[in-house]
């Protein structure tokens, strides 16, 4: 990762929110030829962290969801081991 900006954060949410974002990818990634990108961008008053990944993806008609409080998409519903929770704390 590369990030010529500075921002400054809390140290303990940025690592959550960090490692929130990595297990998603990693729960949902194909099995072969998995990959997890991280990219940075300076915006205005801050930077912008972007997680990319070749994962299973999120159905076009949850994405407006995905950070609400106790939403689980389809994907995630066929698994025992979503909450809903994870990418609610990351917002």
């Amino acid at each position: 990762m590369n990030c010529p900006d500075v921002a400054y954060t809390d140290g303990k949410w940025i690592g959550f929110i960090l490692n929130q974002l990595l297990l998603n990818s990693a729960k949902y990634s194909k099995e072969q030829g998995a990959y997890i990108r991280i990219f940075t961008e300076h915006i205005e008053n801050g930077v912008r962290l972007t997680v990319k990944d070749n994962g299973i993806g999120i159905k076009p008609e949850e994405i407006e969801r995905i950070f609400e409080k106790g939403f689980t998409g389809s994907n995630g519903r066929k698994t025992e081991r979503s909450t809903g929770m994870g990418l609610y704390s990351c917002k």
